[in-house]
């Protein structure tokens, strides 16, 4: 069940980084942070990576 839990806190992060109007402002156009945040699957990469890190530090996901 925790897996299905980190799934789904993924792929809402990355949607929300990728295609959310609240970031358009912020988010980079040009250069190689505008290609990662424009590319899902880039974006979704480094979003589990960051969420895989968080997890000694939360009890969100417990994978034991």
């Amino acid at each position: 069940m925790e897996l299905i839990w980190f799934i789904l806190a993924a792929y809402g992060l990355t949607f929300i980084l990728v295609f959310g109007s609240i970031f358009n402002p912020i988010r980079p156009t040009a250069g190689k942070l505008g290609e990662l945040f424009h590319c899902p699957l880039c974006t979704g990469f480094w979003v589990g990576v960051f969420l895989w890190s968080l997890n000694g530090a939360t009890e969100l996901f417990n994978f034991e």
